[in-house]
């Protein structure tokens, strides 16, 4: 990821979820997303859900407080 400049991070959406329901939740939350970097096929114009932008914002406030923390 960083040749294209990604500084790449794990975050946890959703967890204890049964087996049986991983492709479905996977499924899910592709569908929220507009611009996941590892998923083909995303519809062009495409934009991400309400969901999406809050857990964004939530995100990007977290890696900034990391990053003063750092400081």
């Amino acid at each position: 990821m960083w040749r294209s400049e990604f500084d790449v991070a794990v975050f946890t959406l959703q967890e204890g979820i049964i087996p049986k329901d991983h492709a479905m939740f996977e499924q899910y939350w592709i569908d929220q997303f507009a611009d996941i970097v590892n998923v083909n096929g995303n519809k062009p114009g495409k934009a991400n859900s309400t969901l999406a932008r809050q857990i964004i914002a939530a995100l990007k406030q977290q890696i900034e407080m990391a990053r003063k923390d750092d400081k």
